[in-house]
């Protein structure tokens, strides 16, 4: 019962602050993960009409789109696809430190473009208050832009999340992270559309095998006799590990195939923001 009630509570707090802030329409930028998800079922709540805008790019999986806008269908939402090609920004395929922010900053001021046009005026995220705790350069382009972020000012985190969604009974609850395919890279690593791609086979591949938190960390070595070495670098939640290792000749073989020189397995598992341990934060 006390559960219950505090899912209620969390829930009706969400709507009084989307109240208070606009009479509507609002603009959402929806990824269709978690964050999104929950956001938009509370505006869906509150404003007669909600945009749920998915930004479709290189530098995100292909398959999270058309996830996307049978979500927001569902939530009562109106889906939008807007294309952002990310490379037409300057500098931005070296992957810089700041690529994160550059990137927000560019697709957000589209996303706000495409949301005056639809007559909303306000424009929502689904950034989470974990996400004020780590790297996360892209915050900076969303107050900018005056993004506003609910989550993140109410101080609800992604396990609360993950617990109102469930109680919904929806089944995005379980849905795991899908970050920008850039984050699989080491900085300074030049990003071409080839590379992407490979990834995110590489990883839709391994999904079909584990359903949790999968990522393809891709390195690249130059060695000087037989040019560059490229490596796959797997890492999944730590109590799954067996579970794709008992596929282990079929998984070499997919990502060779894609044309990795070597696949390994990181036995420390699964770590959000792993190519950011070396950044100053």
């Amino acid at each position: 019962m006390a559960k219950c009630m505090e899912n209620s509570t969390m829930k009706e707090k969400l709507k009084t602050y989307l109240q208070e802030k606009t009479k509507g329409p609002v603009a959402i930028a929806f990824s269709g993960g978690v964050d999104s998800a929950f956001l938009a079922w509370a505006a869906c709540q509150v404003y007669e009409k909600v945009y749920a805008i998915c930004i479709r790019t290189t530098l995100h999986p292909m398959r999270e789109s058309e996830e996307a806008k049978a979500l927001a269908e569902k939530l009562g939402a109106e889906f939008v696809l807007l294309a952002v090609d990310e490379f037409a920004q300057a500098g931005i395929e070296e992957n810089p430190i700041d690529r994160c922010y550059r990137c927000k900053r560019y697709m957000f001021e589209s996303v706000k473009a495409l949301a005056q046009e639809k007559g909303a005026q306000v424009v929502m995220d689904g950034t989470n208050a974990d996400d004020l705790k780590v790297y996360r350069p892209g915050v900076k382009a969303l107050k900018e832009l005056g993004i506003l972020s609910p989550l993140a000012e109410l101080g609800i985190t992604k396990a609360v999340v993950r617990e109102q969604l469930a109680s919904l009974g929806l089944a995005v609850a379980s849905k795991p992270s899908t970050p920008c395919l850039a984050t699989r890279f080491p900085y300074g690593t030049q990003l071409t559309t080839e590379k992407l791609r490979r990834v995110d086979v590489a990883e839709t591949y391994l999904h079909s095998l584990y359903q949790g938190n999968v990522r393809v960390r891709e390195h690249e070595e130059a060695a000087k006799a037989a040019g560059s070495i490229r490596i796959a670098r797997i890492e999944v939640d730590p109590e799954a590990q067996e579970q794709i290792l008992a596929h282990r000749s079929d998984v070499c073989e997919q990502l060779l195939a894609l044309g990795y020189d070597y696949v390994t397995m990181d036995l420390m598992g699964f770590a959000s923001g792993s190519m950011d341990k070396k950044i100053e934060k």
